[in-house]
């Protein structure tokens, strides 16, 4: 071989170079797409559960203030993928904050409907719920 055919040869990759190439990106992509997908849907879970606590933490100082009695609903934000609503019967005595995922009705929608643990509930006694279709999901609160 001389010098001339080193610079005659083409250059580039060949067909199944490439093809070999996107098949392990496939492979890459159908494992860390999922994965991401639930990780987003649990942090989106946790920032609801913080928003709650401060909802809850709000009204106890509301009912320390109002001598023994809830008042009226805080101004709620929605947070990231969740539609919240603080139920106050009459009376004042009680209260229940319900995180239900949104279902894409609003802006910050991001299919938090497909997350596990579904509506999240607290209420004044510091019980919290999970539940998904009427059935009870543990492991939510964590």
């Amino acid at each position: 071989m001389n010098q001339k055919d080193l610079f005659d040869k083409k250059k580039g990759f060949t067909l199944i170079e490439v093809m070999i190439v996107v098949a392990i990106l496939a492979i890459i992509a159908a494992i860390a797409v999922p994965s991401y997908r639930r990780h987003v849907l649990e942090v989106n879970r946790k920032a609801a559960i913080a928003y709650m606590n401060d909802l809850g933490q709000v009204l106890e100082r509301q009912y320390t203030n109002l001598n023994g009695t809830y008042g009226t609903s805080p101004a709620i934000t929605n947070p990231k993928g969740y539609i919240v609503a603080v139920a106050i019967p009459a009376g004042g005595q009680s209260f229940t904050i319900t995180a239900a995922p949104d279902t894409g009705t609003t802006d910050n929608n991001v299919g938090q409907d497909d997350d596990r643990c579904g509506n999240l509930t607290i209420n004044n006694n510091g019980l919290r719920e999970a539940k998904k279709g009427g059935t009870v999901v543990t492991g939510c609160f964590r």
